[in-house]
């Protein structure tokens, strides 16, 4: 039996709803550890279109099994402290949020660098990193 090809990857995905969390799940398939970081009232996708009795959308539970799931209040500073930690462990870092959030939150990609110099960030979004409507909402 040959070992999965990502196996020994961490993957830190911060991304909410579909395309995000579906890329995630691509590589925990794939074998890599994949930590999903959600807001204390949790990815909104839990809740999208019916629940079962467990309280979770099927939908949410297709395209986050296998990952850990942990809650972070990015706004807090014990909670910044924690992902921090999370950083510095991780080889790839998936978000979903508009350009410029994670600034807001205190991690702008130098930030990033330092705490983990070999970070592969993606930055998900429906218009792109620049241009007229990179701070729209949208999904990609």
């Amino acid at each position: 039996m040959t070992e999965p090809l990502l196996e020994g990857v961490r993957v830190l995905d911060l991304s909410q709803y579909l395309p995000g969390p579906y890329a995630g799940q691509i590589l925990a398939d794939l074998g890599a550890d994949v930590v999903k970081v959600e807001p204390p009232a949790g990815d909104p996708m839990r809740r999208l279109g019916g629940v079962d009795s467990d309280g979770l959308s099927p939908g949410y539970k297709l395209i986050n099994a296998g990952k850990t799931v942990v809650h972070l209040d990015l706004k807090t500073d014990a909670d910044r402290t924690t992902f921090e930690g999370l950083v510095k462990l991780a080889d790839v870092l998936v978000e979903s949020f508009r350009p410029g959030t994670l600034d807001k939150l205190g991690f702008p990609r130098a930030t990033l660098e330092v705490l983990n110099p070999g970070l592969i960030h993606v930055a998900l979004s429906g218009w792109g990193q620049g241009g007229p409507y990179r701070l729209r909402a949208g999904q990609t």
